[in-house]
């Protein structure tokens, strides 16, 4: 119970400091993975961030309509992979001052235990 209630109070924290951007944190996660690998099939983005097929289908569909990322069918017909449009680019640019403001807000609240919490996840080599 105490483990849920963790998680929801850090997405209530960086949800709330992400809304004026139109901006979920679920969402940024996914934007700035994109980034960093340029180009991912849904299934591996999934796999690398450890969320729902549904999460990421539900998120991708929603970027991909805000015009936030675009999508490029495999050769053969095989899925599709999704990369960051100018637009998704500038919105993590912009979304790091707010993402920087929740962390802070983040370490006042839970304090030492969100910070070794942080040093000890790691997101598939993100």
């Amino acid at each position: 119970m105490r483990v849920r209630r963790l998680g929801r109070t850090v997405t209530r924290i960086f949800d709330d400091a992400l809304r004026p951007l139109g901006l979920g944190i679920a969402q940024l996660t996914m934007l700035v993975a994109i980034a960093r690998a340029g180009t991912f099939r849904p299934s591996e983005l999934g796999r690398v961030l450890d969320l729902e097929k549904s999460t990421v289908t539900r998120n991708l569909t929603r970027m991909l309509a805000h015009g936030w990322i675009r999508s490029t069918p495999e050769p053969g017909g095989n899925g599709y992979r999704v990369e960051l449009e100018p637009a998704g680019r500038a919105l993590v640019e912009r979304a790091y001052p707010a993402w920087a403001a929740a962390q802070e807000q983040a370490r006042r609240e839970l304090g030492e235990a969100f910070e070794n919490a942080m040093r000890k996840v790691s997101v598939g080599g993100l």
